[in-house]
């Protein structure tokens, strides 16, 4: 994820990346009983993957997303079934882990841009393997979130007026 029209998180943050970064912690908290935080200068990983799943509201429609290594991949979905390092996760289990905690990402998102983006609803996660790249109406903006021993991205992938 580090092409040129991959944006980080700055300090004019929107409403879609102050909610990312508060939901973000507090799901991978509460639900993986990880601990996390936000880091500056992350080293990105060099191969990526993970889930994103569509808001569409009043607002410009935007992609909510977690991504990491396959590592990280498969930590957080260990943490989230509740899976012991040794016990066994087929690549089928990891994905819909992720799909199921980009969901819970997107509803906290959701839940705290009520005020800007009423009637608000959530589409389907679906899992990429690779980089998210933008198009020239849109921006991504990454928050680099340190995971137990993995980094992870939210990724918050929202179309701009052109």
């Amino acid at each position: 994820m580090t092409n040129a029209a991959l944006a980080v998180a700055s300090s004019t943050l929107n409403p879609w990346i102050v909610a990312a970064r508060a939901a973000a912690i507090d799901v991978i908290d509460q639900a993986l009983s990880l601990s996390s935080r936000v880091i500056e200068d992350a080293a990105v990983p060099s191969s990526t993957m993970g889930a994103l799943i569509p808001i569409v509201s009043e607002m410009a429609p935007v992609q909510i997303g977690l991504f990491s290594d396959e590592a990280g991949c498969q930590a957080m979905a260990r943490a989230l079934l509740y899976c012991g390092p040794n016990d066994p996760l087929t690549r089928a289990e990891m994905i819909d882990a992720m799909s199921e905690l980009v969901n819970m990402l997107a509803g906290s998102v959701k839940a705290r841009v009520a005020r800007y983006a009423s009637h608000a609803a959530l589409g389907l996660p679906t899992f990429v393997h690779g980089p998210v790249e933008a198009s020239s109406s849109t921006v991504v903006e990454t928050v680099p979130l340190q995971v137990g021993d993995a980094v992870a991205l939210v990724v918050i992938a929202r179309t701009v007026d052109g």
